[in-house]
């Protein structure tokens, strides 16, 4: 999921992407979520469903 903005991290910092505990209620489960200190790239979301049935999100919908 494309989340439409970037960080910027200082030297030998990271960002950890963790998932909100309303998308685990639905199944989903945020996948890798480390983001290496020298990555200035967009910011995506990989999310699996582990659930039984089919997850839909809406834009706007808060995944971390």
């Amino acid at each position: 999921i494309r989340t439409g903005f970037k960080v910027l991290f200082p030297y030998g910092m990271h960002g950890v992407l963790v998932m909100q505990s309303g998308m685990a209620k639905k199944g989903l489960q945020v996948e890798g979520g480390l983001i290496d200190w020298d990555y200035h790239g967009e910011v995506a979301v990989l999310l699996s469903n582990n659930g039984q049935g089919d997850s839909f999100l809406e834009e706007g919908d808060y995944t971390i």
